[in-house]
């Protein structure tokens, strides 16, 4: 990892730890002030809008960052071509969605479809030209814009959760829309910002490398999706609403940390492996990031398991203990998630979608058989423990999967990826101390 790497990678750090602290202050006063039945509710409505984002836009942002990673591209041009296909694609979406909303939702949170409906219509255009956007600076590798827009949507919506509380105002609705809010709020700088790419003509030859590098990848992203929400999909479709809200609470709790780790990662690696042509340089890349997320993942990991007995009682209420268990099985599950959307996301820049749809296809076959031996065995529905217990294996497994396909197509070995060493804590240690002597130097040489 160069210097320049590491800077990027402090600041993405940095950027995703305020985004931790902003999260859990809205986790805990979204529990505090809905308690688990409005809580719950709250996670259901949200659940499906994120996910129809996730499937509606077609992977084109990866598409964009792989492409406009390259040497040679007219970044522009790839831009403005993005943003037209993703609003043409927001609007095929929000249609298909809102009409089968009724049947997503189920039966028991009917009450929330007219909402849950003017949520979508209001939130899918927006996220997907944001998030095109965002995937140009990303790929340009300009992580300091790219890490403001990030926080911008998690401070928005705490400020938001902070006046409904001392207006005494919250309710499910008003929270909904602060959380809406910041999105539109992201996504109306950065049209505001990039207001001359619409003086660029977009490109039909552009608008089809990016549909086509985009069809490929969407296979593997549909199946790293269900993958990846198949605990949540399970929990939302099978259990009640306050079970939802416990699980809530215990899916801030545990994972929150983890995920600074994963997002701090994946951000620096995916643009800087897409640029690596030398299967020598690909693995020394991906290898170190690997050691690296693999030793602050465990560390944090062994952190969290202590600590949860306590914070959850302390800082989301006495009503959400029922959590503490849970959380920490997540925590657990949630280790090999931290290495796997490394390895996703750099397989996105090494044009390898392949594996991820495999892997991941190989994890949700995994996790439904777990559940259904379960259900056999002993002869009820699946509850919230059996469904994470399922889940730590299927992850694990999944891992696994993928870092055979690496040592078979780059080489990369038990050696190079295994961070839980002393040489792995000497490097962190003395490339965080080189880092920041450096910041301190430029600063005292300003004028």
């Amino acid at each position: 990892m160069s210097n320049h790497a590491a800077k990027a990678w402090l600041g993405t750090f940095a950027t995703s730890s305020f985004i931790l602290v902003c999260h859990t202050a809205t986790g805990i006063l979204t529990a505090r002030l809905l308690l688990p039945e409005g809580r719950g509710a709250l996670a259901a409505i949200l659940f499906w809008p994120q996910i129809v984002a996730n499937m509606g836009l077609m992977s084109l942002n990866t598409a964009i960052t792989r492409r406009a990673s390259q040497p040679d591209v007219d970044v522009r041009r790839v831009a403005v071509t993005g943003l037209y296909l993703s609003l043409g694609l927001a609007l095929i979406t929000t249609v298909a969605a809102v009409l089968l909303l009724p049947l997503m939702l189920g039966e028991e949170r009917l009450q929330w479809l007219a909402i849950t409906r003017l949520y979508l219509i209001a939130f899918l255009p927006l996220n997907f030209s944001s998030s095109i956007l965002i995937a140009v600076r990303h790929a340009e590798q300009k992580f300091t814009q790219f890490n403001v827009l990030r926080s911008l949507q998690a401070l928005i919506y705490l400020v938001g959760l902070i006046v409904l509380w001392l207006s005494q105002g919250v309710t499910v609705e008003a929270v909904l829309w602060f959380n809406w809010l910041g999105t539109a709020v992201v996504a109306v700088v950065q049209w505001v910002e990039g207001r001359s790419l619409l003086m660029t003509r977009p490109s039909l030859q552009e608008a089809r490398a990016l549909m086509v590098m985009a069809s490929r990848f969407k296979v593997a992203s549909l199946a790293a999706t269900v993958s990846y929400e198949s605990d949540r999909l399970v929990i939302v479709t099978v259990l009640d609403t306050a079970t939802i809200g416990l699980y809530a609470v215990a899916f801030t709790a545990a994972t929150s940390g983890l995920s600074v780790l994963t997002s701090s990662f994946q951000s620096i690696l995916l643009p800087k492996v897409a640029r690596q042509t030398a299967v020598t340089d690909q693995r020394q890349l991906l290898g170190r990031g690997l050691r690296y997320a693999m030793l602050f993942s465990v560390v944090m990991g062994g952190f969290l398991i202590l600590v949860i007995p306590l914070l959850i009682p302390l800082l989301f209420g006495t009503e959400f203990s029922a959590a503490i268990v849970p959380a920490m099985i997540l925590v657990v599950a949630h280790l090999p998630k931290v290495m796997r959307h490394i390895i996703v996301n750099s397989l996105y820049g090494l044009n390898q979608p392949r594996p991820i749809t495999l892997s991941s296809i190989l994890t949700s076959v995994c996790f439904a058989a777990i559940l259904l031996g379960q259900g056999v065995l002993l002869g009820r529905s699946p509850t919230l423990l059996t469904i994470l217990i399922a889940l730590a294996i299927a992850n694990t497994m999944e891992l696994g999967y993928l870092l055979v396909h690496l040592n078979r197509s780059i080489g990369l070995t038990l050696r190079d990826w295994w961070g839980l060493t002393p040489a792995t804590l000497r490097q962190v240690i003395a490339l965080t101390q080189t880092t920041l002597f450096q910041r301190w130097i430029q600063r005292k040489a300003q004028p």
